[in-house]
């Protein structure tokens, strides 16, 4: 059986290796970017979203974990996901932003040294953003899937992203 990853929060995990989520993805045995993304277990609408614009633009979602608790599986799940990944993309919400878990996973993809963006959801502000994730790309969920083209252009060039700022 293939490595499995979460994607979207409670319960939905799915086989990489399995049609019905190549299929959705449109994922093929072409390699393409990976891109980690994490949010807060209660945002799984979001972060679905999230996971289905960056199939649409080519790129492969990992799921890098949900903010749920300090549980070591989800932490090594967590730095796995960030580590085989080309970039991160981190669902902020009024909800995730005021995790501990959610703090540390930005902490470790920003240290990575790949392009991370901040998405902006659920009514979350800008001015809401804690400190050490505002100095984060960032853009509103509403206009994430241009700056989800653009990563994926980027990528797939092998440019380093620039801005996805969404002022």
């Amino acid at each position: 059986m293939g490595k499995r990853a979460k994607y979207g929060g409670f319960g939905s995990s799915a086989d990489l290796r399995h049609s019905s989520v190549r299929s959705f993805c449109g994922l093929s045995s072409i390699s393409r970017p990976r891109v980690c993304v994490a949010g807060a277990a209660g945002d799984r609408e979001h972060l679905n979203g999230v996971r289905g614009m960056l199939c649409e633009v080519g790129l492969k979602p990992v799921f890098g974990g949900v903010s749920v608790g300090y549980r070591a599986g989800i932490k090594k799940q967590t730095i796995d996901a960030i580590r085989s990944a080309s970039a991160s993309v981190l669902l902020l919400t009024p909800q995730s932003v005021r995790s501990p878990n959610m703090l540390a996973t930005a902490g470790a993809a920003m240290i990575s040294g790949k392009p991370v963006i901040s998405v902006l959801a659920g009514g979350l502000q800008a001015n809401q953003i804690p400190r050490p994730l505002q100095g984060l790309n960032s853009v509103r969920i509403g206009k994430f899937r241009a700056a989800a083209r653009k990563l994926g252009r980027d990528l797939s060039r092998g440019t380093s992203p620039v801005m996805y700022v969404d002022e």
